[in-house]
């Protein structure tokens, strides 16, 4: 078995999509792959900050993998034309999100602006100053050391290095 994991969005419309979009299915994956698009449609919306949109995304995770089977008895039938009804008014309706000129995003139902601040490229450097390893966001460094963003950040900020393999390495923004 092979557990693939990708977080960079763009990554994943422009390429990964397409290519699923692209092959033939021949199981009960293609339900789960066109439920797993819905949802990304709904989270680009900024649908998950809403309790409605919440809802909506956490039903259809209800019946993805084996709880779409009907032999499956732990989990509660959905109608599925009563849930692609609420997926429509959900995707027809306005965005959770605005755009600011600035280019940063405000989320209208928590009346907060979203913090792009993982996505900051990020490089890893030794005590000389040498580029050991660069990473697209916080959050893939934070994978890497097995930490959290928050870590990461503040260690940006400080200037304090990380120990990694009884190494002291640093944490630097890409401009």
């Amino acid at each position: 078995m092979v557990y693939l994991t990708i977080n960079r969005l763009d990554y994943i419309t422009k390429v990964l999509i397409p290519f699923f979009d692209a092959i033939t299915w021949r199981s009960k994956k293609e339900k789960d792959y066109k439920d797993w698009k819905t949802i990304l449609k709904l989270r680009n919306l900024g649908l998950h900050y809403t309790e409605e949109g919440l809802k909506v995304i956490n039903i259809i995770l209800s019946q993805m993998n084996n709880r779409r089977l009907s032999s499956n008895k732990c989990t509660a039938s959905v109608d599925r034309a009563l849930l692609q009804i609420e997926i429509d008014k959900l995707l027809n309706g306005p965005s959770n999100l605005w755009k600011r000129e600035d280019g940063r995003i405000f989320i209208k139902s928590l009346n907060r602006y979203y913090s792009d601040r993982i996505k900051i490229k990020v490089e890893l450097k030794d005590e000389n100053g040498n580029v050991l390893n660069t990473f697209d966001s916080m959050a893939d460094c934070a994978k890497y050391f097995g930490i959290t963003s928050m870590t990461v950040a503040q260690r940006i900020r400080t200037g304090k290095p990380v120990l990694f393999e009884n190494k002291s390495v640093y944490v630097n923004k890409v401009e």
